[in-house]
């Protein structure tokens, strides 16, 4: 039992390696106390090592560890021979439960374990590659959770001197198994094995496992020579998200203050991107603010791919009444929702922003709301999710988490997602949202809730009179387009001749992050950091120009 437990232990390491391609909890090579692993592969094998056949019932790993460091260089001489008595590498690995809330080991030290890998696999001038095989797994410790730590120990005058990987990984054997499975869906025979092994363990998915990967970003504020932000950071925008293979992209409302008049914006740069990038988007409390934009000019161009809109049929409503709506990718539904209904207490009736406003109509009560037949609408999609088993992100422009603001109907839907969460674990997995220019994020009953920070736009201070942005170095391209959103002039214009920007204070890049969420619970941030303009610092209250990254691991069974 204790070889085998073990042996489980190092798979926790490579699982890392089989999501991200690259374990990367070295440190750098510059110092002296640590080295770094720089990654893994995974094959299939039997108890004999065989990698084909029919018998195959375990895992083979190879771990790379970077011959370049100093550590590694400090204490080997070229080639490392596996008999080195004086030069041993393994991992400790200890079992996450015994420790106490404190970090404190609460049981008998023996329970750390230590295991050398003693077989090399291959080497060669850069780069020492271990061979780590496993079989014959214990079910009872399926569903550990082991802490993880690399290490290089050197031997002197009878006593050993440890130096560490930087980083602790922190993982169990299922999820091992429900990332090889995701990685290797199309192989049938070792999808039927792992199904097999991980048989009645409540958090192997194994075929149910699904990932989707999207680029967010939300408050963008388009408005041609009112504000800075140009085409080009949209553009930015959708190459990181390129680079990053995301699935799609989407904003979170507030994108344009003039969508009549932006079709270089909202026809050319987005919804017929150069990237043909799947692109999705909601309505904010600002969208409709130019006089003459109406809804069934904003509707339309949401999104450039189908979607189920929440009318009867499921069908776009042709005046744009209707903004609300889901869609599918890659097994996860994406809810997106319209908060821009309040109560008319003297008809007694919901109505939605109008045309040529940025809020609701005067003497309505409960703004940012979403009404109570989007309300129920969002209830019946929830539902058919459990039925279904489909994991679930929900998109709206105001926040639903109440962590700095929320929405009226937010404790309302915080319910909704809790009963569907009750019915079936993982049913609701994020709620992302925009509107507040500033980031929060946390876990409210194993839901994560991501308020993305603005685009640009760090603060605004209406009672501002001056320009800060006066110096006339302080410029930025400024292109102008014909009605058809094709450019025809490109001059170098001065901030200080922009209208709001003696009242606002702009980040220096557009914020967006990349999102992983798989099904299982794990979801990860990539954020980003970026500056002021020319340095200038708001005066008054403002967001930091960041979005952080993150890593979480919900807690759903």
């Amino acid at each position: 039992m204790r070889k085998n437990f073990v042996i489980k232990l190092l798979s926790v390491l490579v699982c890392i390696a089989t999501i991200s391609c690259v374990l990367n909890i070295g440190a750098s090579a510059a110092d002296n106390d640590t080295f770094n692993i720089l990654g893994a592969t995974v094959r299939y094998m039997d108890e004999n090592g065989s990698t084909v056949g029919d018998n195959a019932n375990g895992l083979r790993f190879a771990i790379e560890i970077d011959k370049t460091s100093s550590a590694y260089k400090d204490n080997v001489s070229g080639n490392y021979d596996p008999h080195n008595e004086m030069v041993k590498f393994g991992v400790l690995i200890l079992p996450s439960d015994l420790i106490s809330a404190g970090g404190v080991l609460n049981k008998k030290a023996e329970d750390v374990l230590e295991v050398v890998f003693d077989r090399v696999y291959s080497q060669d001038e850069n780069v020492l590659r271990f061979s780590v095989s496993l079989v014959g797994i214990p079910t009872e410790d399926f569903d550990r959770d082991f802490s993880v730590r690399v290490f290089m120990k050197v031997g002197d005058n009878g006593t050993w001197k440890y130096k560490y990987s930087k980083e602790t990984a922190q993982k169990n054997f299922v999820d091992v198994g429900n990332s090889f499975y995701y990685d290797n869906r199309e192989n049938t025979e070792l999808c039927a094995r792992l199904d097999e092994i991980f048989a009645g363990c409540d958090k192997y998915l194994g075929k149910k496992l699904t990932c989707v990967k999207f680029s967010v970003f939300t408050d963008f504020h388009y408005w041609d020579e009112k504000h800075i932000m140009t085409i080009a950071d949209i553009d930015k925008i959708f190459a990181r998200a390129d680079e990053n293979a995301v699935d799609f992209i989407i904003q979170l409302g507030d994108f344009c203050y003039d969508w009549l008049g932006s079709p270089e914006l909202i026809t050319k740069a987005y919804l017929n991107n150069k990237y043909e990038l799947p692109a999705y988007g909601i309505v904010g409390n600002h969208d409709l603010e130019v006089s003459g934009n109406e809804m069934s000019d904003v509707t339309p161009k949401l999104n450039n791919r189908d979607v189920v809109w929440g009318t009867p049929d499921g069908k776009i409503d042709s005046t744009g009444a209707i903004a609300y709506f889901y869609y599918e990718v890659n097994g996860m539904r994406i809810i997106c929702l319209d908060t821009n209904y309040s109560y008319n207490p003297t008809f007694q009736k919901w109505e939605h922003n109008k045309g040529g406003s940025y809020g609701a109509p005067s003497g309505n009560q409960y703004e940012h709301s979403l009404g109570p037949v989007q309300l129920a609408w969002l209830e019946s999609v929830l539902d058919d999710a459990v039925k279904t088993q489909t994991p679930c992100i929900v998109a709206s422009h105001q926040s639903m988490s109440g962590l700095i603001g929320q929405s009226p109907d937010a404790p309302a839907v915080r319910e909704l997602f809790k009963k569907a969460n009750n019915a079936q674990k993982g049913t609701v997995l994020m709620a992302i949202n925009g509107h507040l220019h500033k980031e929060a994020i946390d876990v409210i009953d194993s839901v994560l809730y991501m308020n993305v920070n603005v685009s640009r736009i760090a603060t605004t201070d209406f009672n501002n009179t001056h320009s800060h942005y006066n110096d006339n170095k302080i410029t930025f391209e400024y292109v102008r387009y014909n009605l058809l959103g094709n450019p025809v002039s490109t001059t170098t214009k001065k901030v200080s001749e922009v209208y709001w920007a003696n009242r606002c204070w702009y980040y220096e890049e557009p914020l967006n992050a990349v999102v992983t969420v798989w099904s299982n619970g794990k979801i990860t941030v990539e954020g980003m950091e970026s500056g002021f303009v020319a340095d200038k610092i708001p005066s008054t209250s403002y967001s930091k120009p960041f979005i952080s990254d993150g890593l979480f691991d919900l807690e759903l069974y």
